[in-house]
């Protein structure tokens, strides 16, 4: 296992606190700011819909449906990070025959805003790019 400090600046919305690389997936601490919303609500949605449609599609076991899209307008800020590094691995296309992918999203301290979050990955690097740019993307959105 590899463990990376943080890259994220401390003023955006959402940091990436730690990245552990293990032998099948991608594990992430990230905090939100204190004056971040947690939860998406239907304006930032709407806004995440417009940049990423491909997310309402993708497979999420939830309480309301078996899509992302079920829950997108409802659910926690990290959770659609996860689902953001998802999406970007997918559009890199480096995994073989469409390795499916899938994560995990755990509220650590909700009031605190810090969160456990795992992804798979087929190639490490690749994996690592894509939390990159999903955190850039999510911070763009949350400071709009």
């Amino acid at each position: 296992m590899t463990a990376l400090a943080s890259t994220s600046r401390p003023d955006q919305p959402l940091t990436i606190d730690s990245i552990a690389v293990q032998a099948d997936r991608l594990v992430l601490r990230v905090s939100l700011a204190a004056d971040a919303p947690h939860f998406m609500d239907a304006s930032l949605a709407a806004r995440l819909d417009a940049q990423r449609p491909s997310l309402k599609a993708h497979a999420c076991v939830n309480d309301t449906g078996p899509t992302f899209g079920s829950v997108m307008s409802t659910t926690a800020i990290p959770h659609v990070l996860e689902h953001l590094i998802l999406d970007e691995q997918v559009r890199a296309d480096t995994a073989p025959d469409a390795v499916p992918f899938s994560g995990i999203t755990i509220w650590l301290d909700e009031g605190a805003g810090l969160a456990h979050i795992e992804v798979s990955y087929f190639d490490d690097l690749t994996a690592l790019e894509a939390v990159q740019t999903a955190a850039a993307c999510l911070n763009d959105l949350l400071r709009r």
